[in-house]
């Protein structure tokens, strides 16, 4: 079991490393965990997450978080050997069934992602060290038919590729730095562990024996926009 250096809130001691420059990495094939997300309007989300890329299936428990009170739960049960994503609504009374949205991508950092910085947060046995990795990309508005730059930074351990912290800003900040660019997007993970605890996380509910449609299924499934950039 490894955890996430999210876990570290207080940092008692920071220093920077001098180890060779690190390439980018893959997340371990099977992990669950939590993850906590707030995109730019300030609607945070708590995410529970469990990750399987040997099966090429994943499944987020999705809450909207609106002040001190909690909001509805969304599931979403992505099982793309099986050409099928499972959406389930309305404190479980309903479940929409579609094919397979997009392609399954491995979690971690792209190829022509480029390193920053890495850096040790604790003290001692109580430490970890993270690797952080920038790539910016263009991203096409649907409403002004116009490209514009964003830049993704995201930090994963140096041991064992886990992912930590990941933030989408606007603006290319590769190219001109740290300017007073809005962060868009920012996703925090905590109490990553190795494994799947039980395969039948990934089992649809029985309500999804039945198909069901709804107008719009949102953004349920947005933080899979994180480490596929």
């Amino acid at each position: 079991m490894f955890l996430a250096a999210l876990c570290f809130v207080c940092v008692l001691g920071t220093s920077l490393s001098d180890d060779p420059t690190p390439k980018p990495c893959d997340t371990p094939k099977q992990w669950e965990g939590g993850a906590w997300f707030l995109d730019e309007f300030g609607i945070a989300k708590s995410v529970r997450i469990s990750y399987d890329a040997v099966n090429k299936r994943t499944r987020s428990s999705i809450r909207t978080i609106n002040g001190r009170e909690e909001g509805e739960v969304v599931e979403a049960i992505l099982l793309f050997e099986e050409d099928r994503f499972y959406f389930i609504l309305d404190k479980g009374k309903v479940c929409v069934i579609t094919g397979a949205l997009f392609d399954f991508k491995t979690a971690g950092v792209p190829d022509d992602a480029v390193f920053v910085y890495h850096i040790t947060r604790g003290l001692g046995n109580n430490s970890v060290t993270s690797n952080t990795f920038a790539k910016s990309y263009e991203v096409k508005s649907p409403a002004q038919h116009y490209e514009h730059t964003h830049t993704w930074y995201a930090s994963f351990t140096d041991d064992s590729c886990v992912p930590v912290l990941e933030t989408i800003y606007e603006g290319d900040l590769l190219k001109y730095g740290r300017q007073p660019y809005r962060t868009l997007d920012f996703i925090r993970y905590s109490g990553i562990s190795a494994g799947i605890a039980s395969d039948k996380v990934f089992d649809p509910p029985a309500i999804c024996s039945k198909n069901a449609t709804v107008k719009d299924i949102g953004d349920v499934f947005q933080w899979h926009r994180f480490m596929y950039v």
